[in-house]
């Protein structure tokens, strides 16, 4: 077999697995006898500082949200590929080609801007003003699962300052905002 074939069929298998392990390790809905249904308990406070919630982008136009949409979706798969080369490699890695996305992002710039044994960090600047720029973070925690983050700029910025990895818990920087 080609080794080219046989890399990207092992990082297929990779991405595969990483893609399974973040389903599975979502809490899945509590089951209960009653018929009734019942409203879902809000979650339990962070320990983290809380972070102020501005709502960026619901003041843009609806073209802006869209191209905005790009970058998240751009850096999620970004952040799942980032944890499959790590898993085949033991490592992160900060060129974004060797992830073999093939990703064209239109509106924004993707670039990786650190990378090492333990995190990644990477960002989705945009090409036009009127758009948010994006910054996210990938870790290998010491159970061997990942963390992960994706922050958006507060308001309209052609930069974003990276995210912070503090004792394995991510946090955007001060002038931006987590993505739920």
């Amino acid at each position: 077999m080609n080794s080219n074939v046989g890399r990207s069929c092992r990082f297929a298998l990779a991405l595969l697995t990483v893609s399974l392990l973040w389903a599975c390790s979502s809490n899945p809905a509590p089951q209960t006898d009653s018929p009734e249904p019942s409203s879902p308990e809000p979650p339990p406070p962070s320990s983290l500082e809380p972070e102020p919630t501005t709502p960026s982008p619901t003041a843009q136009s609806p073209q802006a949200r869209a191209k905005n949409a790009e970058a998240k979706v751009s850096l999620g798969s970004i952040s799942r590929a980032q944890m499959a080369y790590n898993l085949e490699y033991g490592k992160f890695t900060q060129k974004l080609d060797e992830l073999d996305l093939g990703i064209k992002a239109e509106h924004f710039t993707l670039a990786g801007l650190e990378a090492n044994q333990t995190k990644a960090i990477f960002t989705a600047i945009p090409k036009e003003p009127g758009l948010n720029s994006y910054a996210g973070g990938v870790s290998q925690l010491p159970d061997a699962s990942y963390g992960s983050i994706l922050c958006e700029s507060r308001q309209p910025s052609q930069a974003i300052a990276p995210p912070i990895l503090e004792r394995n818990t991510w946090r955007c920087a001060p002038e931006s905002q987590k993505v739920e």
